[in-house]
């Protein structure tokens, strides 16, 4: 099958809409079933599973790019079988995991949600010691881990108490009276805990020094202690055994068949594992006692490991098994973290997506065997694409660079006649944020509005700064691009910094840590508001999903409305998104 894509526009979107009132809209939880259980030819009311799979780190043209060496049971079923948007981008940025997910979810933007980057500076923090205080996006001491020892939890926990809004997952339970199971699942923390918001039974992650899955105190199902399934799942030590495999990570299918990544294997633009070895398959590992299993998310091993993981979430909690209509949260982490060490271009990356589909392929046949396609509700899209490696680009004759953050810092520092640490103005240079010190400015009686344009001046021709923004003046200023209007859907005031601004096209912020030089300056990162990083897949597919390709336009706080309306249940609270019925 040739990958090709048709522009049905509007009109599709009102045939997809007459076809699913025709099918017949969720108005009972009673479900329509044939003989034996297997479905009946008249569709049920409703689904009895919903499933949200996101690709971390996937960019739209990956489905074209690596289609030829797909099979027909993955990607391209989904595509084949179900509904397909060619036209889906991020209507915000920093185009980041946590504000992906939030936003896929909640239906809306960080503007709203609040959930700004992975993690933003505590402004509350500034200038109290002398430790800059990064709030990540789900730490919550209060919620101590559990799966691992006790004394590796103390002052450590997870929950989804920083999001600000309510997710289709929350909808949904509200909607059933509590009787709907909700659980997220993903190798990072903050993917499987924002997609299912507050009102969640679990939500289960990976940790890296032990390699096992683990969750929080906060969640329902873990008041009654670990779940022993989990445990004997971690107890087989799956990550370790993978990593101390002999034969490492070798490619799935003959070298010759790569034609979609950079040959030779190894180049200058991929990362290693490894100091001083290249960046070939196969690749061999080193299992650090301390910490064994960090380098297990940055392989194809990982996506593997959670599709097995997911099913097993879905049998032990019998999602799907009775009429209340479930919702399950599957994110696959390492995509993402594969092109973020050996960037785009490279064979890694190809690997990790035939890979992929093949774990895709196999969770489809699973749940269709399990739960019956015509009884389930499965959308797949991406948290945020990927950038071009700078240096990649540029060798190649395309724009590109890298944004010395530790430079742009000092440079403003001067600027404000400022000296470093704890009395310096300028305290961080974060994502697309630059945070001053205000309990400083306030102790020496300066205007807060006036460093800040002293800041945005100073950013002038800076190398990568397309343009900087005063936190002043960005919420009511007048867009005059889409970048502007981009960067107010992602600025939220008592998170996000002093300073805002938005990239040249081709660049990313360099990373601060040169002593690892086999990785430093490689891969890729993401986090702008070019095509790169907001153009991604969305795909539907089972329950009320027609055969059918569109390039309507979609952005990915369309998703949540849309979910909601088909399960006729009420939006999430702060919905900026429309459904596209």
């Amino acid at each position: 099958m040739k990958w090709k894509m048709h522009s049905f526009g509007v009109v599709n979107v009102f045939v997809w809409a007459l076809a699913l009132c025709v099918m017949g809209c969720p108005s009972t939880r009673t479900g329509q079933s044939g003989p034996q259980g297997r479905p009946s030819t008249k569709l049920p009311k409703q689904p009895k599973l919903v499933v949200g799979i996101v690709v971390d780190q996937m960019r739209y043209d990956y489905l074209a790019r690596f289609w030829s060496n797909f099979g027909e049971g993955g990607f391209k079923r989904l595509v084949g079988e179900g509904s397909s948007f060619s036209n889906c981008n991020y209507n915000y940025v920093p185009t980041e995991t946590a504000p992906g997910h939030a936003s896929i979810f909640t239906g809306t933007t960080p503007s709203r949600h609040g959930i700004i980057m992975n993690d933003w500076i505590d402004q509350s923090a500034i200038g109290v010691g002398t430790v800059v205080t990064q709030h990540s996006s789900v730490l919550d001491s209060r919620f101590p881990y559990l799966g691992i020892a006790a004394t590796r939890s103390v002052g450590r926990g997870a929950s989804p108490f920083q999001l600000d809004a309510t997710t289709i997952a929350d909808q949904l339970k509200a909607a059933t009276q509590g009787q709907a199971k909700t659980i997220g699942v993903s190798l990072k923390d903050r993917s499987a805990i924002l997609p299912v918001g507050k009102s969640a039974d679990a939500a289960f992650w990976f940790d890296d020094v032990t390699g096992n899955m683990i969750s929080s105190t906060y969640y329902p199902a873990m008041k009654t202690g670990f779940p022993t399934w989990v445990d004997s799942v971690n107890a087989l030590a799956q990550p370790k055994r993978f990593l101390s495999d002999p034969s490492g990570w070798t490619l799935l299918l003959p070298a010759a068949q790569y034609l979609a990544s950079d040959n030779p294997d190894d180049s200058r633009y991929e990362g290693t594992y490894i100091s001083d070895e290249p960046a070939t398959f196969p690749h061999l590992f080193k299992i650090d006692p301390l910490n064994c299993c960090g380098e297990f998310k940055s392989t194809a091993w990982g996506n593997l490991f959670l599709k097995d993981f997911a099913k097993q979430v879905v049998s032990h909690y019998a999602l799907g098994a009775d009429d209340v209509t479930d919702f399950l949260s599957l994110s696959f982490s390492s995509t993402d973290m594969v092109a973020h060490q050996f960037g785009p271009q490279s064979r890694e990356v190809e690997d990790t997506y035939l890979r992929l589909d093949r774990d895709l392929a196999d969770f489809l046949t699973f749940l269709d065997a399990r739960i019956g396609k015509a009884n389930l509700l499965v959308f797949l899209t991406a948290d945020h694409g990927g950038a071009p490696n700078p240096t990649y680009a540029q060798d190649h004759g395309e724009q590109g660079g890298w944004i010395e953050g530790l430079q742009l810092r000092d440079k403003l520092r001067l600027q404000l006649g400022d000296q470093a640490g704890k009395d310096s103005l300028c305290t961080a240079v974060k994502g697309h944020s630059i945070y001053l010190n205000r309990r400083l400015a306030a102790k020496r009686n300066l205007n807060l509005d006036s460093l800040r344009n002293i800041v945005v001046t100073a950013m002038q021709g800076f190398p990568g700064i397309e343009k900087a923004y005063s936190a002043t003046d960005l919420p009511t200023m007048k867009p005059t691009n889409a970048g502007e209007t981009l960067l107010q859907n992602g600025y939220y005031a008592e998170r996000s910094g002093d300073v805002l601004y938005l990239a040249n096209y081709g660049y990313m912020q360099a990373p601060y840590n040169k002593n690892e030089p086999w990785r430093y300056k490689k891969g890729t990162s993401h986090g702008t508001h070019y095509d790169y990083d907001t153009h991604v897949p969305l795909l539907w597919w089972g329950w009320s999903t027609p055969v059918m390709q569109s390039d309507v336009v979609v952005v990915i706080p369309d998703i949540a409305p849309t979910v909601c309306t088909l399960l006729k249940i009420a939006p999430t609270n702060k919905c900026s998104g429309k459904s596209k019925l």
